[in-house]
């Protein structure tokens, strides 16, 4: 297999096995994780992980490359033996080998010092369970799986898939976005355990349900992760009314979901289209998505229904001003969005689409702001309160659209009559 490493990350590494040699910690730091898989995978990935196979040992290299005075001062977080450190810009955690034990349905593990073949076995899968040491590069597949499981392109759990599992049901989502990130097969005996705990993955916090599924969704393949979640009864504990969609209209969502853009709100407001009958924005919020992301999709989904409709051909040049501006430029965007979602054929869509784009290259948009203000609204009319002013404002702005080469006064003498 090829290795892959950003050049930058490299750099750190050196940096680290430099300062150890004829220190204690020389043949006991090992790169670990993702970085190790990715880069046997010719892959890029900047997250670095260490693990030093010493009592206490993450936070000892820490208080010692600090001394070195090659890194910042460490975060320490006694309770799991790791530390976090910024080497040339580059965030770096450094953790001891350990052992851990859930207890009564806990996500946060109790932990004491264990071995290398320990630290490995407590992992999720085993091409996360890859080490590769600092000083030499020698790598170890402790599970004696790893490799072989790279090769054939399999997700297989470092120990029991219902143990994994149980001990965070999270893993269950993150063998979904592994399978859709690297187009790896989730092992027989792992999706037997996942179609039997996947209930259990209510029992996690919307925030890392959120982050997971982002990474599906962004990856290079959200429809496989989409049928993945699907087939895997997850899809029912993140957002139930999309597991619950008919045959058609599910291969419909699939299909738009394979070529629509690389961009979280595109492919989150197909989702939410997908699902019309339901308070989609509200689903967003449970799963903690950004009041941005959520006023992004809700402009898309709502805006893409008037283009999907008859409804633009009876807009009017102020009505065309009205939506050009409502969406602050972003027009182009939706009207990508719009195409996608669009569930005509493709000769039919480019037709329509090309007339609406035609409209809007024909419209006049204004060269300077809406010239009126509540202020102006209350010293021409001083008898005007409350709500009443904002009424004035937008029959001003209406009138504003009609015609945006207009003077303040001539929309006031308007409003007058």
């Amino acid at each position: 297999m090829k290795r892959k490493q950003n050049l930058e990350i490299k750099k750190v590494e050196e940096k680290i096995a430099e300062a150890i040699i004829g220190s204690e910690f020389e043949k006991h730091v090992f790169l670990v994780g993702g970085i190790i898989r990715d880069e046997l995978l010719n892959r890029l990935n900047n997250d670095m992980d260490i693990v030093v196979d010493l009592p206490n040992g993450g936070i000892r290299l820490a208080k010692f490359l600090h001394k070195k005075r090659i890194s910042s001062y460490p975060v320490i977080f006694e309770r799991f033996g790791t530390s976090m450190i910024i080497i040339d810009h580059h965030n770096v955690e450094l953790v001891m080998t350990r052992k851990e034990f859930y207890f009564n349905n806990s996500r946060k593990p109790e932990v004491e010092v264990g071995s290398l073949e320990d630290d490995a076995i407590r992992r999720d899968f085993t091409i996360n369970a890859l080490y590769r040491r600092v000083n030499d590069n020698k790598i170890l597949d402790l599970t004696g799986k790893g490799i072989s499981d790279l090769q054939n392109k399999l997700l297989r759990t470092t120990n029991d898939p219902v143990l994994v599992f149980t001990e965070d049901p999270l893993r269950m989502m993150r063998a979904v976005r592994f399978a859709a990130q690297l187009d790896f097969r989730i092992d027989d005996s792992a999706w037997d355990a996942i179609l039997q705990e996947h209930q259990k993955l209510q029992n996690i916090s919307s925030e890392r349900i959120r982050d997971e599924l982002q990474k599906i969704i962004l990856s290079p393949n959200p429809t496989l992760g989409f049928q993945l979640l699907k087939k895997t009864k997850l899809l029912s504990q993140i957002i139930q009314p999309l597991s619950m969609l008919d045959e058609v209209s599910w291969n419909n969502l699939i299909n738009k979901l394979s070529y629509a853009p690389k961009k979280i709100e595109f492919r989150l407001a197909l989702i939410c289209s997908a699902i019309q009958n339901y308070d989609c924005i509200k689903i967003l919020h449970n799963l903690r998505f950004s009041k941005i992301e959520q006023k992004k999709v809700k402009f898309l989904v709502e805006n893409s229904k008037i283009l999907n409709s008859d409804a633009w051909k009876k807009f009017s040049d102020a009505d065309w001003r009205h939506w050009i501006l409502q969406s602050k430029h972003s027009h182009n965007n939706l009207l990508e969005f719009a195409f996608i979602n669009c569930d005509l054929e493709e000769s039919k869509k480019k037709i329509i689409f090309s007339e609406i784009q035609k409209r809007i290259n024909n419209i006049e948009m204004p060269e300077t702001t809406f010239p009126i203000d509540g202020n102006i609204i209350k010293k021409t009319f001083p008898k005007i309160k409350g709500k009443g002013i904002g009424e004035f404002l937008n029959r001003a702005y209406r009138i504003w659209l009609e015609d945006p080469n207009q003077s303040k006064e001539e929309i006031i003498s308007k409003i007058k009559h």
